[in-house]
């Protein structure tokens, strides 16, 4: 019990560690307390702003639906590694990342979908089809 604790304790500072390393958590910080961005928050904000000037919101759309799913895909096989080897601990947490995970994907699918019908022409097929969609929702 207590090698399992030892375990959960190297894992989470491990965690921290990379969370510090790469400045994403002092960003999440920074917008939950309403702050400006510093370090190397700052610099992934021009990164995008100067992307998103050159690529479009689409783009930027696109690429973060593509990541969330692989960060996703990465976590099922987690899932089924931890369930094979009957790790039960690790699975619940990588359960929990998956579905957020998912989520958040399936999310960011259905905006470039809603984006890229945006760019498309309106003819009379697309007006139908939208009618009938709308009436099965």
């Amino acid at each position: 019990m207590a090698e399992n604790d030892e375990k959960s304790q190297e894992l989470l500072q491990k965690r921290q560690q990379a969370a510090v390393k790469h400045g994403g958590e002092a960003a999440v910080k920074a917008i939950q307390k309403g702050e400006p961005l510093r370090g190397l928050a700052i610099q992934a904000e021009q990164d995008v702003i100067l992307e998103l000037e050159d690529k479009g919101a689409l783009a930027l759309i696109q690429r973060n639906a593509t990541r969330l799913q692989a960060a996703a895909d990465l976590y099922w096989n987690a899932v089924m590694k931890a369930a094979q080897t009957g790790d039960l601990s690790s699975m619940d947490y990588y359960v929990g990342r998956y579905g957020w995970l998912a989520s958040a994907s399936l999310r960011a699918w259905a905006q470039v979908r809603q984006e890229e019908r945006l760019k498309e022409p309106w003819d009379a097929g697309r007006v139908l089809d939208a009618i009938k969609e709308k009436k099965h929702e």
